[in-house]
């Protein structure tokens, strides 16, 4: 009987990965920069994830080099980065541990299960608790509201909510988003947890307006490992029933199916890049994808029944380890900086228009903690020759003396007046000592601060 679970769960995982790596190639076509050479091996090694999931070597270089492209890229990239590297993180120490072990590598790879789940549902719940402040609540200024324009604008670019739908919209959001991570938390709510996520995801994500899909699709992925044995033996038997067909398909075109696949993944992105009309090619792509995926999961769960107690082989987090411990605390630590105001990106606090700069926090809960930092110190640019310093002007943003020097630093011919702490100021840097101002290697690298409008919590990612 353990034998079987442990193939089940084996199996499962092998899906997962497979599923993971999709997950990178959908954020390699909405995100990634097609001119950037490192890109393109993120790329090559996430296909190769998805053809070939049980291998160690490939989920190895995929890891490692996402990671080392979250950091390239820090301070300011994608969210969705930075819980794909917290879990990359958790993946490849797990990768490299199994060379010591007599088990095959993917059933000493599935422990690392109890670990993603555990990140995710800190990622999620920090993202819906960000949302309670007086600024998501508010029509006029809530990512709620402006979200689903965005994502209706496919349809019409007028607004045609009544104001008091949109009243309502923020407070659905966020009753929603929170109940998602205590449903998967409860083993009788689990597979209820799994069904809304999965539905809740797709009305956001599916307008080709919107700009959340890659997301979606790894959030997919992630809700694999929350089903219990009865549900993901009713989904595997889909799976196989596709991949059978899929194997058969490419056994017999020998390496004309993957060769196909591959060349139009490059040239839905190197055409997106090309023109600025078919910059969401990508849709057409992931949306059939997380629509099939979705649905066989709900499948799976109806047919072995929705409310029914989910009955798992073992406790969720009964694999947490020392070092997947230490990385959750790390991710829980990351989650808290905005209230401890030290930085707001890559904070999961995106599109939720929670404010904690300026020494005082918006949200109904969590407040600042009582002291000065780095993120209090506010800069208001006058006027400026420097394009990105000008914008900030003319949108009557206030950005920190934190990013302020990270704009001009090593910069040539900069002139830009300012105000801070009540004092104006002028800096040209053909007459200023260039030392004066300089980013620090490290600080500046883990830390990044949004722009900030006084009295108008505006929707950031």
């Amino acid at each position: 009987m353990n034998s079987r679970k442990n193939k089940l769960h084996t199996g499962v995982f092998t899906f997962f990965l497979a599923m993971w790596g999709i997950a990178h190639i959908g954020h390699f076509l909405r995100k990634g920069d097609a001119l950037d050479p490192f890109v393109w091996i993120l790329f090559l090694f996430a296909v190769l994830l998805v053809f070939h999931p049980q291998s160690r070597k490939i989920l190895i270089a995929l890891t490692s080099f996402q990671i080392f492209y979250l950091f390239r890229e820090m301070p300011f990239t994608d969210n969705h980065l930075y819980i794909m590297g917290f879990v990359n993180a958790g993946l490849l120490f797990t990768a490299i541990r199994s060379f010591k072990s007599d088990q095959s590598y993917i059933e000493f790879a599935e422990q690392s299960a109890s670990y993603i789940c555990a990140a995710l549902l800190i990622a999620y719940f920090s993202a819906a608790f960000a949302k309670f402040n007086s600024g998501f609540f508010d029509p006029e200024y809530s990512c709620a509201v402006s979200m689903f324009y965005d994502s209706a604008s496919v349809i019409t670019k007028t607004a045609f909510l009544p104001y008091f739908i949109e009243s309502i919209l923020p407070y659905a959001i966020a009753a929603i988003e929170l109940s998602i991570p205590i449903l998967l938390l409860v083993k009788k709510t689990r597979h209820t947890g799994i069904i809304l996520l999965i539905l809740f995801h797709l009305a956001i994500s599916i307008s080709p307006t919107a700009t959340a899909l890659d997301f979606t699709v790894m959030l997919f992925a992630f809700s694999v490992l929350f089903l219990d044995d009865r549900a993901l033996r009713e989904l595997i038997k889909s799976v196989r029933l596709l991949s059978d067909f899929a194997i058969q398909t490419i056994k017999s075109k020998k390496y004309i199916v993957p060769g196909i696949v591959i060349s139009l993944l490059i040239f839905l992105k190197v055409v997106s890049r090309v023109t600025m009309v078919s910059h969401n090619l990508y849709w057409f792509l992931l949306a059939p994808f997380a629509l099939l995926f979705g649905g066989l999961i709900i499948r799976s769960i109806v047919k072995t029944g929705i409310f029914r107690k989910s009955v798992m082989s073992e406790n969720l987090f009964s694999s947490l380890n020392f070092t997947y411990s230490a990385l959750l605390v790390l991710l829980f630590l990351n989650v808290i900086t905005p209230y401890l105001g030290i930085k707001t990106t890559g904070t999961f606090t995106m599109y939720s228009n929670l404010q904690t700069e300026n020494g005082r926090s918006n949200h109904f809960i969590a407040g600042r903690v009582p002291f000065d930092m780095p993120m209090d110190d506010l800069v208001r640019i006058e006027e400026s020759n420097h394009p990105h310093l000008a914008r900030f002007s003319e949108k009557n943003e206030m950005i920190t003396y934190h990013e302020f020097e990270r704009i001009i630093s090593g910069r040539r011919n900069i002139s830009v007046t300012y105000i801070r702490s009540g004092e104006r100021i002028s800096y040209n840097s053909s007459v200023v000592d260039k030392e004066s101002i300089a980013i620090h290697p490290v600080y500046h690298k883990l830390i990044g601060h949004r722009s900030y409008t006084a009295g108008e919590p505006v929707c950031r990612w």
